[in-house]
């Protein structure tokens, strides 16, 4: 074992770190070295001051960058998108219910023998009277696109419900034009 020679003033506090840590000395500066080495701390280059200061000013200097990060970036953002879900509240609260869209296609399945008898005269009409053969085709062909445009525009709702009566009531119409 080698003696180490300290001044007065470093030995109280190595008394003071030895009644409160209830070690020897000897531990004490053991447990430093090791402490020292294994960290890689130079005590030449120790800072004086406390440590906890500068964890404290890396904690504001971080909580600073947060407040203005915070303002002039996350509270904007906020803002918009707190507007965009507004215009889309009063966009969504605008458009029919799926109770008003059953309704519409209530009332058009009902209009579909409407329709379909409005066309089927037509037909009768030109087979009845004088007509060419050509203007007879032309009515017919006529009827069959109206009764086409009239069911695509239902389906473009019929597929938004699943509603399947309209896709029959189309096909028996069709049929039955196309059988004049």
């Amino acid at each position: 074992m080698k003696n180490i020679q300290i001044e007065d003033r470093y030995d109280d506090i190595l008394q003071k770190l030895k009644n409160r840590l209830d070690m020897s000395k000897k531990a004490i500066i053991e447990q430093a070295i090791i402490y020292m080495d294994r960290n890689k701390i130079n005590p030449s280059k120790y800072r004086e001051g406390d440590p906890t200061e500068q964890v404290k000013k890396l904690k504001d200097q971080v909580v600073g960058y947060f407040k203005v990060h915070e303002k002039e970036h996350l509270k904007p953002l906020t803002n918009d998108v707190r507007l965009v879900v507004k215009g889309f509240s009063q966009q969504m609260s605008q458009l029919p219910t799926k109770e008003d869209i059953m309704k519409y296609l209530i009332a058009i399945n009902n209009s579909t023998s409407n329709m379909e008898q409005t066309l089927v005269h037509l037909v009768n009409f030109a087979n009845n009277n004088n007509f060419t053969n050509d203007k007879k085709t032309e009515v017919k062909r006529q009827a069959l696109k109206s009764l086409k445009v009239y069911h695509e525009t239902r389906n473009e709702f019929s597929n938004l419900m699943n509603v399947s009566e309209v896709d029959k009531a189309y096909r028996m119409a069709f049929k039955k034009i196309q059988n004049l």
